[in-house]
């Protein structure tokens, strides 16, 4: 499969699926639903990891464990988007978080020495202050301020630790191959907030969901989206495969639009135009 064609379908699939995350983000505890999306993931991708997987354990221990490292912050990362969409706005969260290719291709062009240029570098930085706009629900000088109760501090976080993982995922797929890597986030996934909710106490929630379906729906969405996202890695560079893929907040948008309609402030829309304005320019120029 082309690592073009795998990039677009990470974009789909993402899209769609974001839409879903906030559907179930205002039914379902964010713990809750984070728990139970790697649940399902871990069970029903089993019999896929064993097929495709194929390398040497002992001789891969430290590809494992950075693989490992990078799982906490995707998993991190989709905890801190949930709990975004709960406390604030479904459209700005899907786009902030959605906005993971700027943070990707920086990660990825100085990881990876790849070279960048002035097109490139202009649409990045579109993206970030157009993302910082998306989030302004109130006045400049108290954006500050509510950054907590607004929820955008943790989109912006799901932002930073998706843009650590997309960015780096390259360096654990040659050695691991396309599918582990995936497949170990939701054990570490599972195992972390596993743990998480025993320390809190909220042991409920380890009791299915009514919405427990569209969660399964979302498992495999997520799985599809990251899955082509690391087969697009193996054949073609991650600062090329970021930032179409990461494209999904342009169809997330439109759909969130007619499916959520939210009130929104004219600057927050003006962020959200430009913030997907800048992620296509950086895949046309990617491309």
């Amino acid at each position: 499969m082309s690592y073009l064609l795998a990039a677009l379908l990470t974009s789909l699939s993402f899209a769609i699926l974001n839409n879903l995350n906030g559907i179930i983000s205002r039914k379902t505890s964010a713990l809750a639903f984070s728990l139970w999306a790697n649940i399902f993931g871990v069970i029903l991708f089993m019999p896929l990891v064993l097929l495709v997987s194929d390398f040497d354990i002992s001789d891969n221990l430290g590809y494992i464990g950075l693989s490992a490292l990078l799982a906490v912050c995707v998993n991190l990362g989709f905890l801190a988007f949930i709990t975004a969409m709960r406390k604030g706005s479904i459209t700005v969260t899907g786009v902030i978080g959605g906005s993971y290719p700027a943070v990707a291709t920086l990660i990825g062009l100085f990881a990876f020495s790849n070279d960048v240029d002035t097109p490139e570098l202009l649409a990045i930085i579109l993206i970030l202050a157009a993302t910082t706009l998306s989030a302004l629900n109130t006045k400049p000088r108290l954006f500050i301020r509510n950054l907590g109760t607004s929820g955008a501090i943790y989109a912006f976080a799901a932002l930073l630790l998706w843009g650590v993982f997309y960015g780096l995922i390259e360096t654990v797929v040659e050695p691991l191959g396309w599918f582990f890597p995936v497949y170990l986030a939701y054990v570490v996934g599972l195992v972390l907030f596993s743990v998480i909710a025993i320390a809190r106490g909220e042991t409920k929630i380890f009791k299915p969901p009514t919405n427990k379906w569209l969660i399964l729906i979302a498992a495999v969405l997520s799985v599809t989206g990251s899955s082509m996202y690391t087969l697009a890695v193996t054949s073609g560079p991650t600062a090329v495969v970021a930032p179409i893929a990461g494209s999904s907040p342009a169809l997330f948008v439109v759909i969130a639009y007619f499916l959520f309609k939210e009130k929104l402030l004219k600057i927050q829309w003006f962020g959200i135009i430009f913030t997907v304005f800048g992620i296509i320019c950086l895949a046309i120029v990617r491309s």
